[in-house]
């Protein structure tokens, strides 16, 4: 398994962690957190939470189809390359992709994940897919993912064929002892992609995801929206939240290959080993970009607040605010957008969980701008 091993530390601070967040208190000097780089961390309850228990995000849920949906001639070439029949297919349920996502057992007794979409399903997916196949199959033998064993694209259709990968995702909601393993990993996670060792598009050349609210002040104005379903102090700050994401180029330059969509459903622990998995969106950018982008989905899914985590991890304790803040508003505008738009196809839950991510993310860019 080609994992970040989170290390000696981590174990230590999480249950430094565990203890004092269970009780919902301030950790700010324990030793062991700091040195995993952890602290302060509130717990349920404390004084920084993002959201309250009725806002937890809902689960990563896609509309997944059968292995057997897959055309016998695609089904039969992935049987041929692996040298073995298909006996079995269990499919996974976490994660939005609209299509096949399954663990396939073979005649032989090996293991191996598998994932395909069709066009007719998704085109964006079906784009994502092939782009993750590029990425994957890149990626150096270190890295914390599963490897490529194969990808099928042609008839409008692609599958791709992977290691299977002991673990789970982390428990929701998170759990002290693995936020620390989580946390720990992805530090060990930007060492080892700086340099990048895989060509991919830088981030601050992103399309499409710095805008949200510049387009949600357009569409105010243009239809004379008055954005009831939106926070009121993103409302009344949209100008100014607008130039502050417009800055997004300028803090996103950077040299390390980043993952750009970590969350809960998107991670593998097995004991003190931290896979990431699904890497269709890496890109080019800071080393901290990954940990900010983590922590909302983090805090959405019952965990501490974003701040009370960045500003003490070893990749966000040197990057200031002035740095961050159009990052977050980014990600908080693309979120608060998106919360009320009709769901692509094939994802009918990803609206609902975009509206959950957009609650700890505004905060945290209240939290820097007021």
């Amino acid at each position: 398994v080609l994992a970040v091993d989170a290390g000696p530390v981590a174990p230590v601070a999480a249950v430094q962690l565990q203890r004092a967040w269970a009780h919902g208190a301030r950790i700010d000097n324990l030793p062991g957190v700091h040195r995993a780089g952890l602290g302060p961390v509130l717990g349920p309850g404390g004084y920084h939470s993002a959201v309250t228990a009725e806002e937890l995000a809902p689960p990563a849920r896609g509309r997944r189809r059968r292995w057997e949906e897959v055309p016998i001639p695609l089904r039969a070439e992935v049987a041929a390359r692996l040298g073995a029949e298909v006996t079995a297919a269990t499919s996974v349920a976490t994660g939005f992709s609209p299509g096949v996502a399954v663990r396939l057992t073979l005649q032989d007794g090996r293991r191996v994940f598998a994932k395909a979409v069709a066009r007719d399903w998704n085109r964006d997916t079906l784009a994502l897919h092939r782009r993750e196949a590029e990425i994957t199959a890149a990626l150096p033998p270190a890295a914390p993912a599963a490897r490529l064993l194969l990808s099928v694209s042609r008839a409008g259709w692609t599958v791709l064929v992977l290691e299977h990968v002991p673990g789970r995702p982390p428990r929701l909601p998170w759990q002290p002892k693995e936020l620390a393993l989580v946390l720990a990993a992805v530090d060990g996670l930007s060492k080892l992609l700086t340099p990048s060792p895989v060509s991919a598009a830088p981030a601050s050349e992103l399309v499409g995801f710095a805008d949200g609210f510049k387009r949600l002040r357009q569409r105010r104005e243009a239809a004379g929206d008055p954005l009831d379903d939106i926070d009121p102090w993103a409302v009344r700050n949209l100008e100014r939240l607008e130039l502050l994401e417009a800055s997004w180029s300028g803090s996103v330059r950077g040299d390390t290959l980043c993952h750009f969509d970590l969350r809960q459903d998107n991670i593998l622990i097995q004991g003190s080993r931290v896979t990431f998995v699904d890497w269709a969106q890496a890109l080019v950018g800071p080393a901290w970009l990954d940990l900010a982008c983590l922590l909302p989905s983090v805090a959405a899914q019952g965990g501490p607040a974003p701040w009370t985590i960045f500003g003490s991890h070893p990749l966000g304790r040197s990057v200031s605010e002035e740095v961050l803040a159009p990052v977050v508003a980014a990600m908080a505008g693309y979120f608060l957008l998106r919360q009320s738009l009709p769901p692509p196809a094939g994802m009918p839950t990803v609206r609902a969980f975009q509206r959950a991510l957009g609650l700890p993310t505004l905060a945290w860019l209240r939290h820097i701008c007021d």
